[in-house]
């Protein structure tokens, strides 16, 4: 049997249900504003919003442009 603990948004301020099952590290999504939050700690849980560094990633390979400049 899981125990869920409420926790608080650091994006919004939301209150909601996280489950006493999950480990730091795992990512849940807030349910007032969508943010994904990874958790940092567990007694007390603290949450940290997850920056998508998958965006940043895919803009540096997507400009080849830069190598045909060199030749």
């Amino acid at each position: 049997m899981s125990v869920e603990k409420k926790v608080k948004c650091p994006v919004c301020d939301e209150s909601f249900q996280l489950d006493s099952d999950l480990e730091i590290g795992n990512t849940v999504c807030c349910s007032g504003c969508c943010v994904d939050l990874r958790i940092t700690k567990l007694n007390p849980p603290k949450l940290e919003e997850v920056m998508d560094s998958n965006i940043d990633n895919y803009d540096d390979e997507g400009d080849g442009d830069q190598e045909e400049d060199e030749f």
